[in-house]
């Protein structure tokens, strides 16, 4: 007999059961809030897509026996996904990773039913493609590394705010922690060995253990906001998000780090450049977050020689992430170009004595 089921009803069981623990990753371990806050975002398109197409979503089950309603049903989830796409587009304004991070959850969730509810279903959803993008690396060189941490010219110019903001994005480049990990930092997490300094810490969002010799300048910042605290206090004080951002985008501009760069970003496949104020190309000072942290610091723990393995222990990275190959790959960019600049020279010192 065939059946018909709400998708949004079953979407809520599925996220039910995730945070209930009744579904759990292949390790037996529980979903992050984090992802069950991505389930959430997912539910809430859908049930806005259902509301502008003025279309229930409902899926078909028990009809494997029969071959018109797989051929009927697959039409059917193709177009859901080509105008659900168009929706996220167009209607929503999301880009390529966030469209392939949703049909991502999307096809989990069948997978669920089929699995877990035990619901015969055609694989119909296996053909949504996830699309994913290559987004250009926003990162600090070296230099511009040490110029924010050297230079007293910038550092006279900032405020406590925007001074504050600086250790942490700073503490942040060494460590290639994440955001939310800077700023649940406690007193214990770093140890004091002798003259030495290590950043002993588990990664909120992987669990991934870091342990990280700290340098001379990550220690001052160390000792400049830990005094008088406890060992369980919070190193760094509180900073929300959108003010950490806004602030590291106006000491890059003090910096005057104002060179155009552009923001490219792939819509439905293609990339489509945006721009300040519609009309304005985005400076590399426009376009510093909180995510160049760990980029820098992993892109500079390369370009420094660090052998990769070692660079992917610090930054938890699996040996074959994708990701992180995107680093080594700007990183060997950088090297060439540095290569390139040498034999310019050599060149020069032949023609001299030739």
């Amino acid at each position: 007999m065939i059946k018909k089921l709400s998708m949004i009803s079953l979407i809520e069981i599925f996220i039910k059961d995730t945070i209930t623990g009744k579904r759990r990753k292949l390790n037996a371990q529980k979903i992050k809030p984090q992802t069950i806050e991505n389930y959430r975002n997912t539910l809430k398109l859908l049930r806005e897509y259902e509301i502008y197409s003025s279309k229930k979503l409902m899926i078909k089950s028990n009809i494997r026996d029969n071959r018109t309603l797989q051929v009927q049903e697959k039409k059917r989830w193709n177009e859901f996904y080509h105008q659900f796409s168009q929706f996220l587009y167009y209607k929503k304004g999301c880009h390529d990773n966030y469209c392939g991070h949703v049909f991502k959850i999307i096809k989990c969730f069948f997978r669920y039913v089929v699995n877990e509810k035990f619901l015969p279903l055609p694989g119909y959803y296996n053909n949504f493609y996830v699309r994913k993008e290559d987004i250009a690396i926003v990162t600090l060189l070296p230099e511009r590394l040490c110029s924010l941490i050297m230079d007293e010219k910038l550092t006279r110019k900032l405020n406590s705010l925007q001074l504050r903001c600086r250790d942490i994005f700073i503490f942040g480049c060494i460590s290639a922690l994440r955001f939310s990990d800077l700023l649940n930092l406690e007193i214990r997490d770093i140890e004091n060995r002798g003259t030495d300094f290590f950043l002993n810490y588990r990664s909120l969002k992987t669990e991934a253990r870091v342990k990280v010799k700290l340098p001379a300048f990550a220690i001052l910042i160390f000792k400049k906001y830990s005094p008088n605290k406890n060992a369980s206090d919070k190193l760094f004080p509180p900073v929300s998000l959108y003010w950490f951002n806004k602030t590291l985008r106006r000491i890059g501009l003090l910096a005057g780090w104002i060179e155009p760069i552009g923001k490219f970003r792939n819509i439905d496949g293609e990339p489509v450049e945006f721009k300040r104020n519609h009309d304005i190309t985005y400076r590399f000072c426009d376009l510093i977050t909180s995510h160049v942290m760990r980029r820098t610091s992993i892109t500079v723990l390369l370009m420094l020689g660090m052998p990769e393995y070692l660079v992917r222990k610090i930054s938890g990275h699996s040996a074959h992430s994708r990701s992180f190959f995107r680093y080594v790959n700007f990183a060997q960019s950088y090297i060439t170009d540095e290569i390139s600049r040498v034999h310019r020279q050599l060149t020069r010192l032949y023609k001299k004595q030739a």
